[in-house]
């Protein structure tokens, strides 16, 4: 029903070409489907424009992702009459988890990103193939990844914690230790993104010594991941 309900341009989007088609119309449509069959109360789509591959605009006017629009559209127009109650639909900027960068889809595989359901081996494994050009703050994963689980989550905890008590007794340190050889310089720490982008910078730290560490940062946020989806399937 959710096929035959859209024309396919608009399902497919305006950036989505016909070579890599195929796959996001089965997936957007299953998509749709899902959150109908599932009777979610709300639905989160990212609106990174790093990694939103493809916007439109939403019954509102507003852009949005192409599959937020599909699911406020079928609802609206296929489901209005029915017992069924759309889902409320919440945009987040989500972390731009992409590790490398490719001029067509047909070229990525599954070490250029993270994923939700990854082993927390992969963690170290797809960090040491990220792309990560000494001086280069455009485009840098480790530093974008640290900046996001290390510096922001805690600084966000830190807020939480605060906003919830007169002292700042629970306070969580943003310290990020980089572990060298004494010939490379021995460790240093890094409180803030600004000191590791300039450091990045300037030369002064190495790429491999920045993705090792990130590489450990990364085991551990997927491991606790893995608990939560573990523990939240056994409950």
């Amino acid at each position: 029903n959710v096929g035959r309900h859209f024309m396919l341009h608009h399902v497919m989007g305006h950036d989505t070409k016909d070579a890599q088609g195929v796959g996001i119309v089965i997936g957007r449509l299953m998509l749709v489907a899902t959150v109908v069959a599932t009777g979610a109360s709300s639905v989160a789509f990212n609106t990174n424009s790093d990694t939103t591959t493809d916007t439109t605009t939403d019954t509102s006017g507003a852009s949005c992702p192409v599959e937020a629009t599909l699911v406020e559209r079928y609802f609206k127009e296929k489901l209005s009459g029915s017992s069924l109650k759309a889902p409320e639909i919440v945009l987040v900027k989500g972390p731009n988890m992409l590790l490398q960068e490719k001029e067509s889809d047909a070229h990525k595989t599954d070490n250029d990103e993270y994923y939700l359901m990854d082993d927390p081996k992969f963690g170290k494994s797809k960090m040491k193939k990220a792309f990560c050009m000494s001086g280069n703050l455009d485009f840098c994963p480790p530093l974008a990844l640290s900046s996001t689980f290390l510096f922001d989550a805690n600084a966000n905890a830190n807020a939480a914690a605060n906003a919830n008590t007169t002292s700042n007794d629970s306070t969580i340190a943003t310290t990020m230790t980089i572990s060298r050889s004494p010939e490379n310089g021995g460790n240093v720490e890094f409180t803030s993104r600004a000191q590791l982008e300039e450091a990045f910078k300037n030369g002064s730290l190495h790429p491999g010594d920045l993705k090792a560490t990130v590489g450990t940062i990364m085991v551990g946020v997927l491991e606790k991941l893995s608990a939560g989806i573990k523990g939240d399937a056994e409950t």
